[in-house]
């Protein structure tokens, strides 16, 4: 049964509509003003919303802009009724975004015909919306699983296909996994990327063939890194097929006339009792480093004697809490350019480590050590802080209202008072929540979505923006996208590095864009660097990009003097 709320001031008019409505089979509820009538939508959901014009407090025009503006209601059919007949009434009514006008008096022929002309209509956008969807989720599940050189099943297909088989029926029964390095498999004397996957399909095809496992799936987990799950009876076979693969690669393979040497390095890890698939893929690769110590055309197998990389995580996170008692972190700034209006409107705020025994520490090193030990939930604080300061400081010297935006750890997230947080530092620093966009990556979204969801409404309550990090790497998020009350979706740079090439990604990028645009969502595309990049994304109407065609992430000095040299109008000079 279809609900119809009906926001109408006047009972006698109200009750009558609703008479007509249960006459006709559908659930009719009630607002008496533009306030309650918000209420009950929000409460109720309606599939139908009818409206006077006319009411106290609040008028329908502004009742009809507060649904349009809030993402839960956006899209449900909305329909006036009033006693005003002017076709100025008509058209204003219509060009905010309602879907009929009736004029009172109306019969109640008049109203069931349109209220079913909406829904049906409706029903037709939503099925249409629907089957874009699914055509790109499909895309999106291609690409996130599946390595764009070579076809073959990636990092993310492997971990999902190891927590299948870890938490499936057959839980219990023994896995191990291979992880093998092809060097020289990426040659520079290819003419084409086409040439580079043919070779790796000829070479993993006489692989498969070389050891008699035709029905094992190899993953494609980097350039030159390759991967092997074996379960049951195939599980014990470990050190055999390590052989064979180090055999395999002693012989010089031929393609078109190029001599190709192979030199295989062999990493293993036989998964022990509870041991989850992250650990599993983990200590094959701290296995597959031990090898590289050895020499080429070598094998390991992980135990506990394998003490190096161990050692060295520990010896990191003891110089991490020295670096947060000695204020060793510092911010860069990397701007985020509206293309279309050609205006810096925000950066990205990054953490960066300066120690004192190396320099600067690249992200992907202490980042993870930080969320290991814990200690991002307290660095990830001063993040917000000091770059809700320097922005305020910027804004006093003159550059405008920029927009700061600032990664957000799965820690910091789950943290049940982070909103909390998050409403103690605007209240202290008196920093306008509209100027404050969080990014939470896909993949730790996906996690817990429900929780997902209540959090981030927390967060979206006071006022500041919530975007989606790296759409499109992860879990796929399609079918809860609508859920989660988000302002940006950001494309993550792999879909960006082909862009102009590729029209695969030429597509799935549009696709985002016109999805995200039906949701009331921006997009933004990072690693743009290159004007062939821009150049499409310009035309696919991107509302904003990041990246080094316009500049590295900069320290506080240096991106100020990139606001005042930039050449970008709409910035001080």
């Amino acid at each position: 049964m279809k609900k119809i709320l009906v926001i109408e001031d006047q009972d006698d008019v109200r009750d009558n509509i609703c008479a007509i409505l249960g006459f006709e089979g559908f659930e009719c509820m009630g607002g008496a003003n533009g306030r309650e009538g918000i209420e009950n939508a929000l409460k109720f959901r309606p599939d139908l919303i009818i409206c006077d014009i006319m009411m106290p407090e609040m008028d329908g025009y502004e009742v009809l802009d507060a649904v349009r503006k809030n993402p839960e209601l956006g899209n449900i059919p909305f329909i006036f009724v009033t006693a005003r007949t002017t076709i100025n009434d008509i058209r204003y009514g219509m060009s905010i975004g309602a879907d009929d006008y009736l004029t009172k008096p109306f019969s109640a022929n008049d109203l069931i015909s349109s209220i079913n002309t909406r829904l049906e209509r409706h029903k037709n956008l939503s099925a249409k919306y629907e089957e874009q969807l699914q055509k790109t989720e499909k895309q999106l599940l291609q690409v996130s699983y599946h390595d764009s050189t070579s076809g073959f099943p990636n990092q993310f297909l492997l971990k999902k296909d190891l927590d299948s088989i870890i938490l499936g029926q057959n839980k219990n029964e023994p896995v191990s996994l291979i992880l093998f390095l092809m060097s020289k498999l990426y040659y520079s004397s290819f003419d084409t990327e086409n040439d580079t996957r043919e070779v790796i399909h000829l070479i993993m095809n006489a692989v498969k063939d070389k050891l008699g496992l035709r029905g094992i799936s190899i993953y494609h987990l980097e350039k030159s890194l390759f991967a092997m799950i074996l379960k049951g009876d195939h599980a014990r076979l470990y050190e055999e097929i390590a052989r064979t693969l180090i055999d395999f690669s002693h012989a010089p393979f031929q393609y078109k006339n190029i001599e190709i040497s192979l030199y295989a390095n062999v990493g293993i890890a036989i998964r022990s009792y509870n041991e989850d698939s992250a650990s599993l893929i983990k200590n094959a690769r701290i296995a597959l480093e031990e090898t590289g110590k050895k020499g080429s055309r070598e094998y390991s197998i992980y135990n506990y004697n394998i003490e190096d990389k161990i050692r060295n995580e520990i010896i990191l996170e003891n110089k991490l809490f020295h670096a947060v008692e000695n204020e060793e972190f510092i911010l860069h700034y990397q701007p985020r350019i509206n293309i279309q209006k050609k205006v810096i409107e925000g950066m990205e705020a990054l953490i960066r480590w300066n120690s004192p025994d190396t320099g600067l520490v690249p992200p992907n090193i202490f980042i993870p050590a930080l969320e290991e030990t814990g200690l991002i939930v307290s660095v990830g604080k001063w993040v917000l802080y000091n770059s809700i300061l320097q922005t305020k400081k910027w804004e006093e010297k003159g550059y405008g209202k920029l927009k700061v935006s600032v990664n957000v750890s799965v820690l910091q997230i789950l943290n049940t008072e982070f909103d909390l947080t998050v409403k103690e530092l605007l209240h202290t620093t008196g920093f306008s929540p509209s100027q404050l966009e969080l990014e939470i990556t896909e993949t730790n979204l996906m996690a817990d979505v429900n929780r997902s969801i209540d959090i981030l409404r927390k967060l979206k309550s006071l006022g500041v923006s919530l975007a989606m990090d790296d759409f499109g790497t992860g879990y796929s998020s399609l079918a809860y996208l609508k859920d989660f009350p988000l302002d940006c979706i950001k494309i993550d740079k792999r879909f960006i590095d082909d862009v102009d090439t590729d029209p695969r990604n030429r597509a799935i990028v549009k696709a985002i864009h016109s999805m995200s645009n039906s949701l009331q969502m921006n997009v933004v595309a990072e690693g743009v660097e290159t004007r062939e990049q821009l150049n499409i994304l310009e035309k696919i109407n991107i509302d904003q990009v990041q990246g080094y065609f316009f500049s590295k992430p900069l320290n506080i000095v240096s991106f100020e003097q990139f606001l005042k040299d930039s050449s970008i109008p709409g910035n001080k000079k």
